[in-house]
């Protein structure tokens, strides 16, 4: 499972260095491949010392690095923010050491700073406008006006396209 994910965030950088994928991502969604590196980077936390002694030293350091980095380049802010949250937990409770703690951030600041050099569009766009919402300010402002309209059996499936106020205003066109 934690080695399956080391792969797949392996991938998702490669992905992103390549240019293919505005956020880094695998074989789903950033969103989907954030939330299951996010996962996975607890199981790996919490496992480390079981990792190294049946893997060797350097494979739970290398795994903790490939899914940080992944987690980051995904550009998951709220993801991020757990994932730096778990990485401190887990050096106050001694799951790793000060030593494997200051390798990961080091390794992982170069890896993502390669990265974001070779891969700017997605990047640039957030230095430049931070508080971009993407979108999210117009689902809320939507769903405030349509709560009490039918708020027991909603709109029904598949109907957003139909009932949805604010639909020409998402940047995103494709949003169901």
């Amino acid at each position: 499972f934690i080695g399956t994910a080391a792969v797949v965030a392996l991938s998702g950088i490669i992905r992103f260095d390549l240019n293919l994928v505005q956020r880094a991502e695998a074989f789903t969604t950033y969103t989907t491949f954030a939330s299951y590196l996010l996962v996975t980077f607890a199981f790996a936390l919490s496992l480390h010392s079981d990792i190294q002694n049946k893997f060797g030293k350097q494979a739970g350091t290398i795994i903790l690095i490939l899914i940080f980095c992944g987690m980051i380049t995904s550009l998951g802010r709220t993801v991020i923010g757990i994932a730096v949250v778990l990485f401190l937990i887990s050096i106050i409770f001694k799951k790793i050491t000060i030593k494997t703690a200051v390798i990961t951030v080091v390794a992982t600041v170069v890896i993502c700073l390669i990265s974001f050099n070779i891969n700017k569009r997605e990047i640039s766009e957030r230095i430049e406008n931070p508080t971009t919402l993407s979108d999210r300010d117009i689902l809320i402002k939507g769903a405030e006006d349509l709560a009490f309209k039918t708020p027991v059996f909603g709109f029904g499936p598949l109907t957003f396209h139909e009932v949805f106020p604010y639909s020409d205003q998402f940047r995103d066109k494709g949003i169901g």
